[in-house]
């Protein structure tokens, strides 16, 4: 600010703030002096236009005759008196309110950390979305998103959490419905099936909501589907009932109505996948097995001269009922024969196979015996 403009503000005052000095301010300032200007000002003319000839006089009756002269001049800047008290009454209250904002937003600010520090505490205690290890950025994370208004005092859960799991429980229903249509036990591969699209879309929902990178592969699900499934729907109920939990970690406010359906889609699709897990165990396990054995064409490998004593080996280990975490039943290994394993791999898997799913797989051995 130049120096014209600091004797401009000088004379006119600033303008009325909370922080400026009452004297300094440009309305009390008017307040006082244009009364005070304007009773001067009509007394010199009320002076000027008198019939009798004034001169200066300190008796007694001089002075009666002065005010009775110029009592009104005298109330008009006597105004002045009311008008500076009410300026600086505003003033005052103008402080006052600066002071209850400033005291109301410390209070805000206050409540804020705690709430959030609440929240952490609790998140590392009970980990409502159960996923292990979580860094406090993420935490503070998912925290603003349940909780956006908190830095502006307002401490309800976010009014998207419901349209959210609704969103959440209506991918799931699909995927589940799905499951049940395109998954059985002789079509375990997904490779015609939309469950990989839907299953990327709904991990792509949650993970921009909660803003927690998961990305996802559509073609590890062809891989290992009932495993994938699983592990997606465990951590679909985790998500839908860690965040009612996260909502009313310090007060009850809600039960979302789409946790009930997907709970009841959880429990089906667990039940769907149960009666799948033991057939695609033993997929997973003999193309596995396959795949290290022989090369693309169907044949053993050429490069390992263990080759076809190492898969014969493997083959059997899958027999032993001793050994549950690798055993396969025959009416399995048939399943996987029939549904699974390319016409290229048959004759060199046939092989090899051991003498328990011979039972299983006699008429198979002797036409590609015969075949040969």
């Amino acid at each position: 600010m130049s120096t014209e403009d600091e004797d401009k503000f000088k004379w006119k005052g600033v303008p009325m703030t909370s922080e400026a000095h009452l004297i300094d301010t440009s309305l009390f300032r008017r307040a006082v002096l244009i009364p005070v200007f304007l009773g001067v000002t009509l007394m010199i003319v009320a002076a000027l236009n008198s019939s009798n000839k004034l001169t200066p006089c300190f008796e007694i009756e001089c002075f009666g005759t002065f005010f009775n002269l110029f009592k009104f001049q005298f109330a008009v800047m006597g105004l002045a008196i009311p008008l500076g008290a009410l300026v600086a009454s505003h003033h005052r209250s103008m402080q006052s309110a600066a002071q209850i904002k400033t005291q109301l937003n410390q209070n805000i600010f206050s409540n804020y950390i705690d709430h959030k520090k609440l929240f952490e505490q609790f998140f590392r205690d009970n980990d409502p979305l159960r996923l292990n290890d979580i860094k406090n950025r993420q935490i503070w994370e998912i925290y603003d998103r349940v909780f956006p208004g908190a830095p502006y005092g307002d401490l309800l859960p976010n009014a998207a959490l419901k349209p959210f799991m609704d969103k959440v429980a209506e991918q799931f229903n699909e995927i589940v419905e799905k499951t049940k249509s395109d998954l059985h036990e002789d079509s375990l591969a997904l490779t015609t099936s939309s469950i990989p699209r839907l299953w990327v879309y709904a991990n792509i929902t949650v993970s921009n909501f909660l803003g927690l990178p998961r990305p996802v592969d559509a073609a590890a699900i062809n891989r290992d589907p009932v495993n994938l499934l699983r592990s997606y729907a465990d951590f679909t109920l985790a998500v839908a009932n860690g965040l009612q939990d996260c909502a009313n970690f310090h007060k009850f406010y809600d039960n979302y109505s789409a946790l009930s359906q997907i709970e009841s889609d959880y429990s089906d699709l667990k039940n769907d996948l149960e009666s799948l897990q033991a057939v695609n165990d033993a997929r997973c396990k003999i193309l596995n097995a396959i795949g290290n054995a022989t090369e693309a064409s169907g044949e053993l490998n050429r490069k390992d001269e263990y080759a076809a004593r190492s898969f014969s080996n493997r083959l059997k280990e899958f027999t032993d009922e001793q050994n549950p975490r690798d055993y396969i039943s025959p009416e399995n290994a048939r399943l996987v024969f029939e549904n699974y394993i390319p016409e290229s791999h048959r004759k060199v898997f046939l092989q090899h196979i051991p003498a328990a799913w011979q039972i299983e797989l006699p008429k198979n051995t002797e036409t590609t015996t015969k075949g040969d």
